[in-house]
C-alpha cells in the first residue's frame, strides 16, 4: 500500500470557492471601513460615462476633420 504521498495533512475544502469570495468580501469590507464607504465598488455597479462626439481640439489627426 502507498502512504505517506502528501507532505501537508489536512482536510481539503468542500466549498473553496465560497471561502475565497467570502475573504474577498471581507477584505472590500476592511478596505471601505477605513477609506470611506464606496473607495471600493464593483465594476458592474457603475454606469458608464456618455463620452461627447467631439475629438478633443489638442488632438488632431491629420486628413478630413469631420464632426459627429
Amino acid at each position: 500500500s502507498l502512504g505517506c504521498l502528501l507532505r501537508r495533512s489536512g482536510q481539503l475544502e468542500l466549498f473553496p470557492e465560497q471561502d475565497r469570495r467570502r475573504r474577498l468580501l471581507e477584505t472590500v469590507d476592511r478596505i471601505n471601513l477605513r477609506y470611506g464607504m464606496g473607495s471600493l465598488v464593483w465594476a458592474s455597479t457603475l454606469k458608464p460615462e456618455r463620452q461627447p462626439g467631439v475629438i478633443s481640439p489638442a488632438w488632431r489627426p491629420e486628413g478630413v476633420h469631420r464632426s459627429l
